[in-house]
């Protein structure tokens, strides 16, 4: 309406305000509204706040604009209906603003760092690309739970060392984001999102790489039959519709075969590394609750082989001890750090790690149902 127009002639009048500053304040300041209103200025029936008049004399569009408008305000005024219409949505606006509640969460931001150069590819990754075996006593491919450790949630709250044995590795390109200060502290708030897996079905071991490793890798991946690894695109599932990157089928070079299943270790163990807060109850449920340290529901079975029964798939599908001494709050620690201090705690593993029942998506909407039915 009106302020359309008001805008429209200053952006006219001031079109070169990009080079002068004093030009660019008084264009801002034609921009700005004021925000500080009195309740009575605001929802009095009475006292409506006026706008300043608009100088249009010399715009012969802007003038027609600001003679419809006033034409429109002289019929809304004739009008009962309308100025009923406006009292009750004056009432509407009172009932909200009664019931409004301010919410304002303040998020730490990360000390400034200077980002890290990536290194060449060091042939330690190459060579598990081309051949699917990790060369024995390599410093570049860190266990996962392993670089967990060194970090400061790690250091603090301790990895226990049945999870070190797991054969999902990180690359140290992948570990390493920034230079490190004076302190040698650990930069949790710096880690790097789990995006690329190399994964390879003979030794039943996940890499995780860099996206600058993926893209040197993408050309040496060889294509043969049955391939070697799998170059595999995953990203943490955070809400309930990215559940399909927790079956590492997404995406993968050269493509996965037909009914290949990722074994359930590595994606519990995947999703612990990368923080993920949703996955899929009946092939996750039991073995995250193994890793938490809960006790496992009776309506599934602990058995996870019989879920996936394919031959890559051995010890690590046995039930597991907790990762952590402290696992429940080393995952509220460690998802903090992985969302950024976004609110976690309605989701799926938000709800596990303040110890509380998560049951079956399809009994918790029957029961739902049911209820509202008795009602």
């Amino acid at each position: 309406g009106l302020e359309f127009c008001r805008r429209r002639i200053a952006a006219q009048r001031y079109e070169e305000s990009g080079y002068d500053f004093d030009k660019s304040r008084s264009y801002l300041k034609i921009l700005e509204q004021p925000e500080k209103y009195s309740l009575e200025e605001l929802y009095a029936p009475d006292r409506k706040i006026k706008s300043a008049p608009i100088q249009s004399s010399g715009n012969a569009e802007i003038s027609g604009y600001v003679n419809r408008l006033d034409v429109l305000k002289a019929e809304i005024r004739n009008t009962g209906d309308t100025m009923q219409a406006l009292a009750h949505q004056e009432v509407e606006q009172e009932r909200e603003v009664a019931i409004e509640v301010e919410s304002v969460r303040e998020v730490k931001k990360p000390h400034h760092a200077q980002a890290a150069s990536h290194s060449p590819l060091h042939r330690d990754v190459r060579s598990f690309a081309e051949t699917g075996r990790l060369v024995a006593g390599s410093h570049v491919c860190i266990q996962a739970f392993v670089a967990l450790r060194k970090t400061a949630v790690g250091r603090r709250l301790g990895i226990a060392d049945n999870a070190t044995r797991s054969n999902l590795y990180i690359t140290q390109d992948y570990s390493v984001t920034v230079v490190p200060d004076r302190s040698g502290l650990p930069r949790d708030e710096y880690s790097r999102p789990v995006n690329w897996v190399v994964w390879s079905p003979s030794t039943s071991t996940g890499l995780i790489v860099s996206d600058y490793e993926a893209n040197i890798l993408l050309p040496l991946i060889p294509d043969t039959i049955p391939p070697v690894t799998y170059l595999i695109t995953y990203a943490a599932p955070i809400t309930k519709a990215m559940i399909i990157f927790d079956y590492l089928n997404f995406f993968a070079v050269p493509p996965l075969p037909p009914n290949w299943r990722a074994p359930t270790w590595l994606v519990r163990d995947l999703g612990i590394f990368a923080g993920r807060t949703y996955f899929d109850y009946d092939k996750q449920h039991s073995a995250v609750c193994q890793a938490l340290g809960l006790p496992v529901p009776d309506s599934i079975s602990a058995d996870l082989d019989r879920e996936m029964p394919f031959p890559d798939r051995d010890v690590q599908e046995k039930p597991a001890e907790p990762f952590s001494p402290s696992p429940l709050l080393f995952m509220q620690e460690w998802l903090a750090v992985r969302r950024k201090g976004q609110d976690f705690s309605q989701t799926m593993m938000g709800e596990l790690c303040q110890g509380r029942r998560l049951d079956k998506p399809e009994v918790r909407e029957v029961e739902e149902e049911a209820e509202s039915v008795v009602e």
